[in-house]
């Protein structure tokens, strides 16, 4: 029996993805395996210089079909410079870490004195509001895709970045299923 490690992967995008001087742009990220969102983030390749009056956001969603925002589920904001922010200048980057909590709302990382344990490992569960439910909110599977997409009347002034999300590989079984992926049986050894 094999044990495979989890290992933390990058996935970046085309240069000026999304155009954050372009108000509904999308970088939008897909997996030939299903896979857990655990960060998302920009590096700019061109200096970015922020609205002085609204923040740079971007809605983080999980399309069900590539390239289509139909039935999209809102996933979290991510908000890469506030309202009249300094530049953020080339080679620098902003992320957001998509965190996870337990049950009842405590983040995994919490120290307890009072129960004695100073780290706590629990099932990953979204802390976002609105809540989504299931354990897997981050989950992208097969098929799906994951956009971050820049809000209306959110665009820079001027600027260019590249996006990335950091991301874990999930099970095909289990807790995830495969979607619109059909294998190719006519070459398998019997």
């Amino acid at each position: 029996m094999s044990h495979d490690l989890i290992q933390k992967r990058f996935q970046v995008s085309a240069a000026d993805t999304p155009n954050i001087d372009s108000a509904g742009a999308v970088a939008e990220f897909v997996f030939a395996n299903p896979v857990i969102i655990t960060k998302v983030g920009v590096i700019a390749t061109t200096a970015v210089n922020p609205d002085n009056s609204v923040a740079l956001t971007a809605t983080l969603s999980r399309r069900p079909v590539l390239g289509s925002s139909s039935n999209a589920v809102t996933l979290g904001v991510f908000t890469m410079l506030a309202a009249n922010a300094s530049n953020l200048a080339a080679g620098s980057g902003v992320y957001k870490v998509c965190a996870i909590v337990d049950s009842d709302g405590e983040t995994a990382e919490d120290y307890s004195a009072t129960q004695g344990r100073s780290r706590r490992f629990e099932a990953p569960n979204s802390n976002i509001t609105p809540p989504i439910t299931g354990d897997y909110a981050w989950l992208i599977l097969p098929g799906q895709s994951f956009a971050m997409t820049l809000d209306s009347n959110a665009e820079a002034d001027s600027g260019a970045v590249v996006s990335f999300v950091e991301y874990i590989d999930a099970p095909f079984a289990g807790t995830a299923r495969l979607v619109n992926m059909t294998r190719d049986t006519s070459n398998d050894i019997t």
